[in-house]
């Protein structure tokens, strides 16, 4: 089923199960399910927002009343909503102990509901409770305390990309593509390296980038270079990294392709051992190392690794950061904190970065 269609899909489906529990349904739900068609396709900046931001809104807002009905609050029209209504819901996430990121997601969303049925002065009391809760259960910690690349967690990175070529030669190529340019999963699947080749750099596209934000990345070392021309030889010159057939060699079609191939690349960063469960780090921890690769290329050690503020002058460490954040795809150094840490926090006593064995070692 379509995203786009699933908004009124879930509506009826939540009214359905309403009928069925009680004579009457809540006009509330039906209410809520128009507030979201008019309001929902909109972000705060004024642009369109994506299928999935929408199922998302739909999916938490929904799940507000489900809860104040749940609660025995047993409100009956979006007019009703008032502060009481918002100062349970709010006591009764932080009496559950849910994730202060959680959280805050939903603060957002009842901040963004209350405004769209002109009651905002009604959070107030929410607000203060909010306010009231210990650090460590509403603050939302983004800074890596602890390095998540693959060479911090013991994970031979040549060794790990051997592996994969054995299970599937594209996979080992896309890994390659991650370490050598610290590409997000969706974006080495549309990756089409002959167009996207500048000669100096590497060019992410508005349609491949995380929220639209294109991108050019510097090949700034030979061996940048040589991952890029080894994967070139391997596709065509029009030809994404991601999968074009599935089981069987079963064509996949265009619109389900990028869903196969994330699911897919899934199944084989877990055949190849790499989870959390495992080794204690994920497949994403291929983009940290490449973070932290990038860092030490300009000359800084990043927190996860020993690195301290006062390595060099503050406005030269801030340029550095900045290169390395737009390289990834953030226009914030602080964004990217999540991968090397933050230098505001003492980092934990460790030697200097150990040396790593770069992708250029493995073998194709």
């Amino acid at each position: 089923m379509r995203l786009d269609g699933a908004f009124h899909a879930s509506s009826r489906a939540w009214i359905r199960c309403n009928n069925e529990m009680q004579p009457k349904t809540p006009p509330i739900y039906a209410e809520l399910a128009r507030l979201l068609a008019d309001k929902g396709t909109q972000r705060i900046n004024g642009g369109v927002a994506s299928n999935r931001t929408r199922a998302l809104a739909h999916e938490t807002l929904f799940g507000f009343v489900r809860e104040l009905h749940a609660g025995g609050k047993f409100v009956q029209h979006l007019r009703n909503l008032d502060a009481s209504h918002a100062l349970w819901l709010v006591t009764h996430w932080s009496q559950r102990k849910i994730a202060p990121s959680t959280l805050a997601q939903r603060m957002t969303a009842l901040r963004k509901l209350y405004r769209w049925i002109g009651k905002s002065d009604a959070l107030s009391s929410a607000a203060e409770h909010l306010a009231s809760l210990p650090d460590d259960a509403r603050r939302v910690h983004y800074a890596a305390d602890k390095s998540k690349a693959w060479t911090e967690h013991d994970i031979d990175v040549p060794e790990a990309i051997a592996r994969a070529d054995r299970l599937d030669a594209r996979f080992g190529l896309m890994l390659r593509m991650v370490a050598a340019f610290g590409l997000r999963r969706s974006e080495v699947l549309q990756c089409k390296p002959w167009i996207a080749d500048r000669g100096i750099a590497l060019r992410i596209f508005p349609g491949e980038a995380k929220g639209g934000r294109p991108r050019e990345i510097p090949i700034e070392k030979p061996w940048q270079r040589n991952i890029l021309d080894l994967v070139k030889s391997n596709l065509g010159k029009t030809e994404s990294m991601g999968w074009a057939q599935g089981a069987g060699g079963r064509q996949i079609q265009d619109r389900a392709r990028l869903k196969y191939c994330k699911g897919r690349y899934a199944r084989c960063m877990r055949a190849i051992g790499i989870t959390k469960d495992r080794v204690g780090t994920t497949g994403h921890g291929l983009r940290a190392e490449y973070a932290e690769n990038m860092a030490l290329i300009q000359g800084v050690i990043p927190p996860t690794l020993g690195g301290r503020g006062d390595q060099m002058p503050a406005d030269e460490l801030s340029a550095k950061l900045r290169h390395v954040s737009e390289n990834l795809g953030h226009s914030r150094e602080s964004v990217t904190s999540a991968y090397y840490g933050s230098f505001r926090q003492t980092p934990a006593p460790k030697p200097i970065a150990k040396a790593r064995k770069s992708t250029r070692d493995s073998k194709p």
